[in-house]
């Protein structure tokens, strides 16, 4: 008796590990996009010309320079909103050197489900991370 109650317990604490281990990935992924649009303002105000924050559905990845690529976990979707396209599958947010953007909304879903959303306004340029999940 005892020894079945300390395997489903192993169990259950072995469940709870792996679903918060993969929400931290998301959570850190999803901070990561946000800190890249952070650095692409920076870079717009501080140099004085337009930076881009790019998303490629088809190489699932989005950079601000191509060759440092973030790759998109399998896990999650972007979806956008008042998106800019450069190409058929590559989204942008261009930041400006008076601080405002092209604007835009990220919805990151799980399992189809919005979990978070990253607003940019167009006027500011602020960058503002919603977490849907409560």
């Amino acid at each position: 008796m005892v020894l079945i109650l300390i395997a489903l317990a192993s169990s259950l604490v072995a469940t709870n590990v792996g679903k918060s281990s993969g929400q931290k990935r998301t959570v850190f992924f999803i901070k990561k996009v946000q800190s890249l649009c952070v650095k692409a303002r920076q870079r717009a105000m501080m140099n004085g010309y337009p930076q881009s924050f790019v998303i490629s559905s088809s190489k699932r990845s989005c950079w601000i320079i191509p060759e440092n690529k973030v790759e998109i976990p399998e896990s999650i979707t972007i979806e956008g909103e008042n998106l800019k396209t450069v190409e058929e599958d590559m989204y942008v947010i261009r930041f400006y050197p008076d601080g405002s953007s092209s604007g835009g909304i990220l919805f990151f879903k799980i399992d189809e489900v919005t979990r978070f959303r990253l607003k940019v306004d167009v006027l500011t340029g602020i960058i503002e991370l919603i977490n849907d999940q409560d």
